[in-house]
């Protein structure tokens, strides 16, 4: 191999050169011819003969012609194979990418990948344990090829095996049969289960650790660059899918608190207009409890619901800007006082039309004063013109404002109230949702507290 050229032992008892490695031979003739492709020596042909001496540089330089024809037939045959394998290889990293792009389930994404890993590796078995940073523990999330064996439970990160390749930030291999049994005891099922290998692959992800991904052989691994370098290309993968679904989660989490504090400041101001207007105490609580139930009953969804519930609350934020001679007064107000009072829905566009947040909730603080007929304010407009949100609650507000106590009369009764909104209905309210509030009133609790 090292000449690049064949090599003739007359005698293989009689030459230094022929190593036996304790296997006895009848052969005393031995001929070996390199095989080469591209100046590259790929392996040798031997051949070998009982007669000492029967080789000849003639046989050696025939047999070279025959073994150069071999040597492009395998070179062929493996550069087919290991284009198929790369082929193969890019396909599942791109089945990896479609998975981790399709779903935001870390569990389902996780069990696909391993699918891939055990499959393309051909071990025995995987698994992968995620590290939480913030009880420090690896915690196993998904595992295929065991039946009821984990190498690995849950571990306190600076115990096991999970930690050790954390720390080293490096793949750990054990390979033999005693060091398993060392590692994880002669009576451990893992042991008895017959595995002799353990790799641990550290994942890692914008200079953080993940996880630690974990590989199980019943026999020792042959392998070779190409399949270490997918090893860490599969292990990279898995790091990113990890670190997708915990930046989702965080911006849930962050989400839903930003949203917790928007809704408790909307829910503020509800109770700070209150505190303002008197008469109207408990008003917008029960409301935006009715109105939500109604568009519940219409068929809105519960992405709806939330906007919908906002706007309720904050029907009447624009009373903020009326003065209080006028909203506090206890009796009727004049034409003049309506005037300014009208305004109010103006001034609650304008306090919430800069909020993106709010943006979608506009509706019923701005249009709820709206009528089926086009008489309403601020802009008159007519039926399905008006946003349904606030053709809803346009019903409760005035249900709510007649079944309630004012300064200058007392509330109105069920019967009486119900008859009204039937009367207005296709000039103040959209009839079919008139339909839809009067089945409630019937039978919902929230639509009769009044006589309680």
């Amino acid at each position: 191999i090292k000449s690049k050229s064949a090599l003739i032992l007359k005698d293989v008892e009689e030459d230094d050169r022929w190593i036996d490695y304790g296997v006895k031979t009848e052969i005393q003739g031995w001929l070996g011819v390199p095989l080469i492709d591209k100046d590259r020596v790929i392996g040798y042909v031997s051949f070998g003969s009982k007669v000492p001496g029967i080789f000849s540089n003639e046989m050696a330089q025939m047999a070279q012609v025959l073994v150069n024809h071999v040597s492009g037939a395998i070179t062929k045959a493996k550069s087919y194979e290991e284009t198929k394998l790369a082929l193969n290889r890019l396909e599942a990293l791109h089945d990896i990418d479609r998975i981790i792009t399709s779903s935001v389930d870390l569990s389902f994404i996780i069990k696909q990948i391993m699918q891939v890993v055990v499959s393309q590796l051909e071990i025995d078995a995987a698994s992968v344990l995620i590290y939480d940073k913030n009880n420090l523990r690896f915690t196993p999330i998904s595992s295929v090829g065991f039946k009821n064996v984990l190498p690995n439970q849950h571990q306190l990160f600076g115990n096991g095996l999970a930690s050790k390749v954390a720390l080293e930030r490096k793949i750990l291999r054990i390979e033999s049969q005693d060091d398993i049994k060392n590692q994880f005891g002669s009576d451990s099922e893992f042991t008895r289960a017959g595995y002799c290998t353990y790799l641990g692959i550290p994942l890692i992800a914008k200079g953080e650790i993940k996880g630690v991904l974990e590989l199980s052989h019943r026999s020792p691994l042959q392998v070779d660059n190409e399949w270490d370098g997918f090893l860490l290309t599969l292990a990279d993968q898995l790091a990113i899918a990890i670190d997708n679904s915990q930046m989702f989660e965080n911006l849930q989490r962050s989400n839903m608190e930003l949203t917790l504090s928007y809704d408790a400041t909307i829910e503020g101001w509800a109770k700070t207009l209150e505190l303002r207007d008197q008469e109207t105490q408990g008003h917008s609580e029960r409301v935006t409890s009715m109105v939500v139930k109604l568009a519940r009953e219409l068929g809105l969804s519960e992405e709806e619901l939330i906007h919908i519930r906002r706007g309720a609350l904050l029907h009447d934020v624009g009373k903020m800007g009326i003065p209080d001679s006028i909203l506090q007064k206890p009796g009727k107000l004049t034409e003049t006082e309506m005037e300014v009072m009208r305004e109010h829905a103006v001034l609650a566009y304008n306090v919430l039309s800069n909020s993106v947040f709010l943006e979608k909730a506009l509706d019923i603080p701005y249009s709820h004063h709206e009528k089926w007929d086009g008489t309403g304010y601020p802009n008159k407009l007519k039926a399905e013109e008006i946003p349904l949100a606030a053709r809803m609650f346009a019903i409760i507000d005035v249900y709510d404002a007649l079944r309630s106590d004012r300064p200058y009369r007392d509330a109105w009764k069920k019967g009486k109230t119900i008859k009204h909104i039937k009367q207005q209905s296709g000039s103040h309210f959209d009839p079919r949702i008139v339909e839809a509030f009067l089945k409630l009133a019937d039978t919902d609790p929230d639509f009769n507290v009044y006589d309680q």
